[in-house]
């Protein structure tokens, strides 16, 4: 692992360190005092149950990899009196969970944490809200989606899931039949769910919101980058799960452009499981800041600047483009000659009648 990322998570840590906690059967207890319901996890994980983690190493950090982590932990540690955090693909919640027991132990009150989960399966959705009671947290306070992200606000297919601890990564049929199709479902049987794009997600808070999380099974860089400009104005920081190399990319080139600081990079990773199918044996993970609304280091705000600038210079040249466009629109509709032909436009525009 790069050793700075190791230094990065290791200050992290040290803002968290651990506090003892009695071992509960039936739950695996994290490094954040968050209790996880076995049941909600594939019967792998069943040697968890009755076990409390100590202090995350830099391979593992409760049920997930550190880089996830560290990018939630950075928004907490930078938020003051109030956070905002929302989770999409919550899957059971556990990084709004686990951000809320954060936040808690920095101090900022039960009453100005604010969550929000969003997840396409319903059997998912029961198991966030039993995670969040299992957490102290009252699910009523707080938003609970029986939704999926998407680049628009309608209607999204998602599959019906036989048995929810075991199947995960489901995918969603959009509009238009559009499908990621990067992972094969283990079902052909769908339900309609509300689709909400990033603009209309991130209207139900009228503030800032510290941290998204994006867990949308290779629907990311497509959805992110329809919501620019709602993230441009409210997020102040995003961490992404990355679903290949070609998504990576994508991501890359867009937030560079808008000028966010790239904060982890840790690309997904490839397995080839059987002869010549090659596949994605654990996802990538980026964390981005926005510049203009989190705090940043004058190297931080210099990156932001140069990188900025040339989607800026994109944005004039298109606005230039439209100018000159309109002009010559204008200038033609004003002129003698699209005058006087007015009456023959008419006359073609004119259905024929049939004697």
């Amino acid at each position: 692992m790069p050793q700075r990322f190791s230094e990065l998570w290791a200050n992290v840590l040290a803002h968290f360190p651990p506090q003892p906690r009695e071992a509960e059967p039936n739950y695996f207890i994290d490094f954040l005092g968050v209790r996880t319901r076995v049941a909600f996890l594939p019967p792998v994980y069943a040697g968890f149950a009755g076990t409390v983690e100590a202090a995350p190493n830099s391979e593992r950090a409760g049920l997930h990899d550190p880089y996830e982590w560290a990018g939630i932990l950075l928004a907490v540690i930078d938020a003051r009196n109030r956070f905002t955090c929302i989770e999409l693909g919550a899957g059971w919640g556990p990084f709004v969970v686990g951000a809320a027991a954060a936040a808690a132990r920095r101090g900022i009150a039960a009453e100005n944490i604010h969550l929000m989960a969003v997840e396409g399966a319903e059997s998912h959705v029961a198991f966030i809200r039993q995670h969040f009671i299992d957490n102290n947290l009252d699910p009523a306070k707080h938003r609970i989606l029986h939704a999926i992200a998407g680049t628009y606000d309608g209607v999204a297919r998602f599959p019906r899931l036989a048995d929810p601890s075991i199947e995960w990564g489901g995918e969603a049929i959009f509009a238009q039949g559009e499908q990621v199709g990067r992972t094969p479902q283990p079902t052909e049987v769908f339900d309609e769910v509300p689709c909400l794009s990033l603009e209309k997600i991130l209207a139900f808070y009228d503030g800032m919101v510290d941290v998204l999380h994006f867990d949308i099974q290779g629907a990311e860089a497509a959805t992110i980058a329809h919501g620019m400009n709602a993230l441009a104005r409210q997020a102040r920081r995003i961490v992404i799960g990355t679903h290949g190399r070609d998504i990576e990319q994508h991501l890359l080139e867009l937030l560079d452009g808008h000028g966010w600081i790239l904060e982890i990079d840790a690309p997904s990773r490839f397995a080839q499981v059987r002869p010549h199918a090659i596949s994605v044996s654990q996802d990538g993970v980026q964390v981005w800041k926005n510049p203009a609304l989190a705090a940043c280091t004058p190297d931080e705000y210099r990156i932001a600047l140069a990188t900025g600038a040339h989607w800026r210079r994109q944005c004039e040249v298109f606005s230039l483009r439209n100018t000159a466009l309109q002009q010559a629109l204008d200038s033609l509709q004003n002129s003698t000659s699209w005058r006087v032909t007015a009456p023959l436009r008419a006359l073609k525009d004119r259905p024929l009648r049939r004697r």
